[in-house]
């Protein structure tokens, strides 16, 4: 059973929708998991390769980078 209050489990749903081409939706999932967890540097640099790679959002793939960095820091 799947806990729909852990960042991981929004993270592989958010990373499943990815790899399905869905990466509006994923980035949805991927900001509930920053919502469960701001702290999890894993999910901003999944939702940062999204934005930069799939969508086209460069700014706001960096802001998400930048973030990540923060954390692993």
């Amino acid at each position: 059973m799947e806990d729909e209050n852990s960042a991981d489990t929004w993270i592989s749903k958010g990373y499943a929708l990815y790899r399905l081409g869905k990466y509006n939706q994923a980035i949805l999932h991927y900001d509930k998991a920053i919502e469960i967890d701001p702290k999890n540097s894993s999910v901003w640099i999944h939702k940062g390769n999204t934005l930069l790679y799939k969508l086209g959002k460069d700014d706001e793939a960096k802001k998400c980078y930048d973030r990540a960095k923060e954390l692993e820091n």
